[in-house]
């Protein structure tokens, strides 16, 4: 300890400025400065070797069998679990799902049994267990031997004496004929059932009518139109101004083929059509008719207002308002 004191004291003295008693003071100083450090240090060491000892002792705890170092790397499989629980001996008629859940058996499997016996299945003896749909066979193995249940169930012998009093004779074919030929009037027999009398079905006569003026009572009397379909026709009819031939009630989508033929046979188109004067007409009137509507009408009547009133065809196809397929189909109504 002098050495080292006699060696720092020299070394402070050649490399500074302090006289050897300033140099013996900065080493006590120094010494008094780690010693806080050196302590907690030394404190350090003895905790890690203290956790050491504690970490030894349990892995020499836990490590008394393999299973339970197995258990700790990996968890364990179905057949494992299966194999470690304690299956008392049960009744089938009286488990719960969760009961049956317990002695490892599969949910799905658990609510059919349960569904089964809630409707009045009975399991009178062991097999019965298998005779539930998509029951496991190696299931079946693992618990037949805890279900209280009798193997097998003796079946009621057929007494044959129960009808031995039955006498063939009583129904053969001449008493049968007997009965048939009983006379009811001898015992005064009275019936009280009265024979209804129904009327024949005698079907409607339609007459003929006028498509542009019937209503919708008189569409409804045609095999296929119902409320729905005649009110479709009078509205399509009114807002075109009439039909001007039959075949243009197919532009009603909920109109049948069958009720189409129908509408042919009693239908006639007497009344003539209501034309519209496409140079008179305001944008309300034009609007209504199925074949020109809202936009078609506001540009007939702006091209109408720029290069004067409409002439001809020809001048209608050159505004461009409605197409060729509509045109076609509007010009029956268009008068100048």
């Amino acid at each position: 300890m002098k050495n080292i004191k006699t060696e720092f004291s020299e070394l402070v003295k050649n490399n500074t400025n302090f006289t050897q008693r300033e140099a013996k003071g900065m080493l006590v100083l120094s010494f008094f400065f780690f010693l806080p450090f050196l302590a907690i240090s030394y404190e350090r060491l003895q905790s890690v070797d203290e956790i050491d000892k504690e970490l030894t002792k349990l892995q020499a705890e836990k490590a008394d069998s393999l299973l339970a170092v197995l258990e700790m790397q990996q968890p364990l499989g179905r057949e494992t679990k299966l194999a470690m629980l304690e299956i008392k001996p049960f009744n089938p008629n009286k488990l719960s799902i969760a009961q049956w859940q317990a002695m490892g058996v599969k949910s799905y499997l658990a609510k059919k049994i349960v569904n089964a016996v809630n409707k009045k299945f009975v399991f009178k003896q062991k097999n019965d267990l298998a005779k539930i749909w998509g029951f496991p066979k190696e299931e079946y193995e693992r618990l037949k031997d805890f279900i209280d249940l009798p193997d097998t169930v003796k079946r009621k012998k057929y007494n044959k004496n129960k009808y031995a009093s039955y006498d063939k004779n009583k129904y053969n074919n001449k008493n049968y004929k007997e009965y048939k030929n009983y006379d009811k009037s001898e015992n005064n027999y009275t019936s009280t059932y009265e024979k209804k009398e129904y009327k024949k079905y005698v079907p409607k006569i339609i007459e003929k009518f006028d498509i542009n003026t019937a209503d919708t009572a008189t569409l409804t009397q045609i095999r296929g139109i119902g409320g729905k379909t005649a009110i479709w026709i009078t509205n399509i009819r009114d807002n075109m101004g009439g039909f001007h031939s039959l075949n243009q009630t197919r532009e009603v989508p909920i109109l049948s083929d069958d009720a189409f033929k129908e509408l042919q046979k009693y239908a006639l188109i007497i009344s003539p059509i209501k034309k519209i004067n496409i140079n008179t007409a305001d944008y309300e009137t034009l609007k209504k008719h199925p074949h020109i509507k809202w936009k078609a009408a506001s540009i007939l009547l702006k091209y109408k207002k720029q290069h004067g009133n409409y002439k001809s065809i020809e001048d209608i196809k050159k505004s461009r308002a409605i197409k060729e397929e509509q045109l076609t189909k509007l010009i029956p109504y268009l008068e100048f």
